[in-house]
């Protein structure tokens, strides 16, 4: 068996772990945005951050979140780039599917 077979069959559990490193580095971006909302509303009182500081902050925390994301949030087996779909049930690149049967369009060959 090769590598690209062992993936189609792991490509369940891979995508579940991928799921959940997007979401957690994404928290990074909604504690800086958070962060940078109340600074604008609060004129820098709460949280003692200025929001030309905090506001840029946000902003850069989140190019870097989107790219992570970008390489991040592939398919298992043919690396394709998933969207901006939150749970796909197949990869629109190779037709893997996710869910428990792990045969594509191809038929699992």
């Amino acid at each position: 068996m090769n590598n690209n077979d062992e993936r189609r069959e792991q490509a369940g559990s891979i995508l579940r772990r991928r799921r959940k490193l997007v979401y957690w580095s994404s928290l990074p971006f909604f504690m800086t945005a958070a962060a940078a909302l109340l600074s604008r509303i609060t004129a820098g009182r709460f949280p003692p951050i200025p929001f030309a500081v905090a506001g840029p902050a946000a902003m850069l925390i989140f190019l870097v979140t989107l790219a992570a994301h970008v390489l991040i949030w592939r398919c298992p087996v043919c690396e394709g780039y998933l969207g901006v779909v939150g749970s796909p049930k197949f990869c629109p690149k190779c037709g893997v599917r996710f869910d428990a049967g792990g045969a594509g369009r191809d038929g699992g060959t």
